[in-house]
């Protein structure tokens, strides 16, 4: 029997409207919430620790941190050219067309990302409606 694939995801740790309102503020060159708001991303200390024991157990594990993909988009201007569904087709669908995972863990570490994940858990059972999808994290 074949190992199943696994891919975790990083949510994110912000809601739809608050990327998309990111988004519309680096477009206009309005000085962004992220002064306020602290965007440095951080070891998603909880997936590293599943990574670790699913390849104890054998299984390939991939793992993508959209929320330190995000910020890096913010930083190297890609936003000024591209919106919130073309970062997930960029980056999510690209990762799930590479990977082709039979299961999907979705890591979202604040009530605030709650729509991210729920948007993200969407686009991954359009691109394949047999991959099985865990949402966790504090939510």
């Amino acid at each position: 029997m074949m190992s199943p694939k696994v891919s975790l995801i990083c949510t994110p740790n912000y809601s739809i409207y608050m990327l998309n309102e990111e988004i519309a503020k680096i477009r206009n060159g309005v000085r962004d919430f992220t002064e306020e708001v602290d965007w440095r991303p951080a070891s998603p200390t909880g997936i590293l620790y599943l990574c670790a024991e699913l390849h104890r157990e054998n299984i390939q594990v991939d793992i993508l941190d959209l929320h330190f993909q995000f910020y890096k988009c913010k930083m190297n201007g890609y936003f000024l050219n591209n919106n919130l569904q073309d970062f997930f087709e960029d980056f999510l669908v690209k990762f799930l067309k590479d990977n082709e995972p039979n299961y999907v863990g979705i890591s979202a570490l604040f009530n605030t990302s709650f729509s991210t994940a729920r948007d993200i858990s969407k686009l991954v059972k359009s691109y394949n409606k047999k991959t099985t999808v865990i949402l966790g994290g504090n939510l």
